[in-house]
């Protein structure tokens, strides 16, 4: 394994994070049968990662050259964004270690520079319950303290709350892709990503634990695919990525071979590209669109 464990000394919040989840879910508290009729502002001065957490995760994340010198990585929001977010959830009605993590979008507008403290709010978009899910829709903007802001990052997720009805999936309008290339995820990985983002689910690095979850075996992070997918992308493109939108369909069994992502070869009428990852068998494991 080339990722030190000793970055986990960066990543107490996470790790806190976690081991409220874990409590929660053998001692769960009574929760109100209702949600908040509005939820604040979580509002929190964020330290930057050091230097070497961020040269491990780029090098993690497949990065090549000095793309990100003297900044942060966009997507690194992985590392801080939980803790944060994780406050609002705990104020719904749902119990968060049921949740499901359905994909993500980003938005940047400038750079964020390495070393300074970042400047980081949460918001409730929305919540909506229909269909035997609940879905929140949360958003978070990220700024170097004192500076311009630099990303939007939406997060969306779910919570199973009822017995749903399986609607029939439309058909996906013809469009025509070409490979970007692919990627492939070792066994380690998910023990690799947890310890660069403190996000140490079982399901991503003990084998014995995952093989009990609904996936049968160890699975990579959703943000570690995205992360993935987002860098294959951008080395493959003559522009920067401004925009970014995901959604998880299936998860990356680790180990695997082949996972290949496909974008449009023109851009469609919203003036974005359309984007696929498909396994090594071709079942599709994310579908988003980029500008």
């Amino acid at each position: 394994m080339n990722t030190p464990v000793t970055l986990l000394l960066e990543q107490g919040p996470m790790l806190k994070t976690l081991g409220r989840i874990a409590i929660s879910t053998v001692l769960p508290s009574k929760k109100s049968a209702n949600n908040p009729n509005s939820f604040p502002v979580i509002s929190e001065r964020v330290a930057s990662p050091s230097t070497k957490l961020i040269e491990h995760y780029l090098r993690w994340a497949g990065v090549t050259g000095d793309r990100y010198k003297g900044h942060i990585p966009p997507h690194m929001f992985t590392q801080f964004a939980m803790p944060i977010c994780s406050q609002q959830i705990e104020m719904t009605r749902y119990n968060i270690g049921g949740i499901i993590n359905q994909g993500c979008g980003m938005t940047i507008y400038n750079s964020i520079p390495l070393g300074k403290d970042l400047q980081v709010d949460c918001e409730v978009v929305s919540v909506t319950e229909d269909n035997g899910r609940a879905r929140l829709h949360q958003r978070l903007a990220v700024a170097a303290v004192g500076g311009e802001k630099a990303i939007d990052v939406d997060f969306y997720t779910a919570f199973i709350i009822g017995k749903g009805v399986k609607k029939a999936k439309e058909a996906p309008e013809p469009m025509e892709f070409s490979s970007q290339g692919s990627w492939s995820a070792s066994s380690n990985d998910g023990l690799e990503f947890g310890i660069l983002t403190g996000d140490l689910n079982p399901i991503h690095w003990i084998g014995p634990v995952a093989k009990m979850s609904a996936f049968k075996s160890k699975v990579l992070h959703g943000f570690g695919m995205f992360v993935r997918t987002f860098e294959l992308i951008q080395q493959s493109s003559s522009e920067d990525i401004r925009s970014i939108d995901v959604k998880f369909i299936s998860p990356v069994k680790l180990p695997s071979q082949g996972n290949e992502v496909f974008v449009t070869t023109a851009t469609q009428p919203d003036g974005r590209h359309r984007l696929e990852q498909r396994d090594n068998k071709g079942k599709v494991q994310i579908v988003g669109s980029y500008c």
